[in-house]
């Protein structure tokens, strides 16, 4: 087996079995927060930001326009870990013999039309 598609058959077997819980609605931050009983004033002092820059994050989470690293900064905050992923919808070995056909027949139909 090639280096190449070693590779993608190593990806594909650590993220087969992978799959995340939906995010809630209101994010993971203020999921957590609430779980453990804390403020946002309490949380706020732990990150060492004003209360209101927290719930601006809690929103951007929200709202899908966090950074990773006020994330990770957050979750630290709540002793937790941040655990970021691509899963894809189908095998990666898949997707790359798929479009070596496509690429193929493109290849065999130039060929083709020229010796018309």
């Amino acid at each position: 087996m090639d280096i190449k598609k070693l590779r993608i058959t190593q990806v594909d077997k650590a993220v087969k079995s992978a799959s995340a819980p939906p995010r809630p609605l209101n994010g993971w931050i203020q999921a957590i927060r609430t779980a453990l009983g804390m403020t946002t004033r309490q949380l706020a002092e732990r990150m060492q930001i004003s209360q209101s820059t927290l719930v601006a994050l809690e929103k951007s989470e929200a709202n899908d326009k966090i950074t990773l690293q006020s994330l990770r900064r957050a979750a630290n905050a709540l002793d937790c870990d941040v655990q970021y992923t691509f899963i894809p919808r189908t095998p990666l070995l898949k997707k790359v013999e798929d479009r070596a056909q496509v690429l193929a027949r493109k290849h065999v139909e130039r060929g083709w039309h020229s010796m018309r």
